[in-house]
């Protein structure tokens, strides 16, 4: 849960002037991938 709250509020608070669309998509492809592999690959999806 806390992650899903890292992200809206890195991509709404942070972000103004530059685009927060494209942040927020590259962060949440970052998440979703993390969700996806719930087999410790942190690391692994971290370099992607």
């Amino acid at each position: 849960m806390s992650r899903f709250v890292h992200v809206t509020r890195g991509g709404d608070e942070t972000g103004g002037d530059e685009p927060t669309p494209e942040r927020r998509s590259s962060v949440r492809d970052h998440v979703v991938q993390r969700l996806q592999e719930p087999k410790g690959g942190g690391d692994l999806a971290f370099p992607q």
